[in-house]
């Protein structure tokens, strides 16, 4: 399971459910969620149908359309289980934190099925709705961390200044998307070292106390 991109959430298994449900729906809406993201990890969204749903999951066609009539709403519910995960709250210097982050994300975005999720998840985005406010959801998370990230490294000396967290989301993790999902080759740790220092090396307070 990605760490990055997480499959599974827990929060999601049952979205649209009532209380109320019986547990057999219940699990049979869980299974037919894992099977879809597991579809699209291995072989795009695009694999996606009601019938591959239901033959992967191990229920009836018909179970899958009462619970989703559009094949839509069955993709987001599925991609709504996962989530981004990066640069958590955590003890230790920001540089060294943020590298190893991008030594985490380099290890899950080279993995097929994690780029597969990632890339359902943006070209989804750009034409429905509700996949654009999963995507605002997830960017959201990481913006805040990172805010949070820079604003206690500035508070302790270890940055002369608070960079701005739109910047620092792109220059960091921007240059990972394009290497795996444009250029379709592997992150290296060279390029992760790179991109870690390049980004946060001018903000960092030289020992002599100057910029």
């Amino acid at each position: 399971m990605s760490q990055f991109l997480r499959r599974d959430n827990p929060s999601q298994i049952i979205g649209g459910v009532t209380s109320t449900s019986r547990p057999q729906a219940l699990r049979a809406r869980a299974a037919i969620l894992r099977a879809v993201v597991d579809l699209i990890a291995t072989e795009g969204a695009a694999a996606v149908t009601h019938q591959r749903a239901a033959e992967k999951a191990g229920v009836g066609r018909a179970t899958v359309y009462r619970h989703w009539p559009h094949l839509s709403d069955l993709l987001n519910d599925a991609l709504a289980r996962t989530t981004l995960r990066f640069l958590d709250p955590a003890p230790g210097a920001l540089l060294d934190r943020v590298e190893a982050e991008l030594h985490r994300v380099a290890r899950d975005l080279n993995s097929t099925s994690v780029t597969a999720l990632a890339a359902a998840v943006i070209d989804r985005a750009q034409f429905d709705e509700t996949a654009r406010e999963l995507r605002d959801r997830l960017v959201a998370a990481i913006h805040a961390n990172i805010s949070q990230a820079v604003r206690e490294a500035a508070s302790t000396g270890e940055l002369s200044a608070t960079p701005p967290t739109d910047d620092l989301f792109d220059q960091l993790l921007g240059p990972l998307f394009a290497r795996r999902l444009l250029s379709d080759q592997p992150i290296t740790d060279g390029l992760v070292h790179r991109v870690a220092h390049d980004t946060l090396g001018p903000w960092l307070t030289r020992h002599d106390g100057t910029h």
